[in-house]
């Protein structure tokens, strides 16, 4: 079975249900094609790198996360989907050429991450059996869309005989768009399923993740101020705060063993349209450590209001944060624990391959 990922992120971006997915299904047989991200929004400085890499074809080898024998990853370049010229030449040049490039003539599934005018161009070029369109964000509110994309997201859920969402504000905004809508979250891996030792001081707590205008810096602020050490792991792209360590990213393998040293998880995002479209990988990968998490009010988070502390402000945060010696238990930790193991990564791949293969069988 052979599957092309057009995705929305590059390989060696943040680790995501991108790269789970493609490991996941490489694990169960599946040969698996990773088109890392042709374009969304216009390049930034810090984006120019990446730019010129994709311009030479070059894919950079992960040694922060490597991928399976059966991935193949694909780097290549494309303008940005915004603009009549810029999209003709997508359509006319640079999509042939990245179709024609692939491992594979034909494949049976196709999972696009983006449906963007570059994307849409490439699916015409291909030849396969299956479209799916996993839905992981509300990119319809994004402030950096392209102004055609209304139009292609309709196209692809046209054209899709699939539609996957993580659950939450996303799966309610699909649902009566399309008739094949199924809700899979990528899961927790089991090594962050760790035993800790019981805590007696709350002095430090951490954030993983991407590391961006996203966050609710006056939450990070704030803690720290109240004299609580925090420390991040991720890609800052030169962001800084004072007071606030920065350790650069790590392997995703590795997270468990590091968030193990603090005594406190941070999910502080600011409330916006986009990222109210947002389930955080990482909950389920929270959960599973025990540990206690602070969450921004986030619309998803209150499916969990018994296991995660819900925040409004940074005072909230603050003050649950302050408060914890009093309110924390060994029956809220294992609580945690029980609920995360419910969504293993490992389950949330076997229920995409059925999907998949139930998929294949009617088309």
């Amino acid at each position: 079975m052979r599957a092309l990922i057009i995705s929305s992120i590059d390989w060696n971006d943040m680790w995501q249900r991108h790269q789970t997915f493609a490991n996941g299904l490489a694990e169960l047989g599946w040969n698996v094609t990773f088109l890392e991200n042709t374009g969304f929004r216009n390049p930034r400085l810090h984006d120019y790198a990446r730019v010129l890499r994709k311009l030479r074809g070059k894919v950079v080898a992960s040694t922060l996360n490597p991928h399976h024998p059966n991935v193949d990853v694909i780097s290549r370049f494309a303008l940005p989907p915004n603009g009549r010229l810029f999209k003709r030449v997508n359509s006319k040049l640079f999509a042939r050429r990245i179709a024609s490039s692939l491992p594979y003539t034909e494949y049976d599934v196709v999972l696009l991450y983006l449906p963007t005018n570059t994307s849409m161009a490439l699916l015409d070029e291909l030849q396969y059996k299956a479209l799916v369109f996993d839905c992981v964000a509300n990119f319809e509110a994004h402030p950096e869309a392209p102004n055609d994309f209304p139009q292609m997201l309709s196209e692809l859920l046209r054209r899709a005989q699939m539609l996957l969402t993580d659950g939450g504000v996303l799966y309610r905004l699909m649902k009566d768009r399309h008739p094949n809508v199924h809700i899979i979250h990528q899961g927790v891996p089991n090594e962050f399923f760790i035993e800790q030792a019981e805590v007696q001081e709350y002095r430090t707590a951490c954030y993983f993740g991407s590391i961006d205008s996203r966050m609710d810096w006056g939450v990070i602020r704030a803690i720290v101020d109240a004299g609580i050490e925090v420390h991040m792991y991720g890609n800052s792209i030169g962001l800084t705060c004072e007071g606030v360590t920065f350790h650069g990213p790590i392997r995703h393998k590795d997270l468990p063993r590091r968030i193990a040293n603090h005594d406190i998880l941070l999910i502080p995002y600011k409330r916006t349209e986009f990222n109210d479209g947002i389930i955080p990988a990482k909950i389920f990968e929270c959960l599973a450590t025990g540990k206690p998490t602070f969450v921004s009010a986030l619309p998803y988070v209150t499916d969990f209001k018994e296991e995660l502390y819900i925040c409004h402000s940074p005072e909230e945060f603050v003050a649950g944060v302050l408060s914890l010696k009093s309110v924390e238990s060994q029956s809220l930790v294992e609580r945690r624990r029980l609920v995360a193991m419910k969504h293993s990564t490992s389950s949330a791949v076997a229920e995409l391959d059925r999907q998949l293969r139930v998929l294949l069988k009617g088309v």
